[in-house]
């Protein structure tokens, strides 16, 4: 986790961080329903 005051030096960095997050969080959805497809449907 970058600090504040780089953060705003640097959005760029900030965006680059909110993608990578988005990435996991996906990854990790994927992982959910390849494992519990249940899940999906529920969904």
């Amino acid at each position: 986790i970058s600090p504040p005051r780089v953060n705003a030096a640097n959005p760029s960095t900030v965006s680059a961080a909110r993608v990578n997050a988005a990435k996991l969080s996906a990854i990790s959805a994927a992982r959910i329903n390849a494992v519990n497809p249940s899940a999906v449907t529920a969904v």
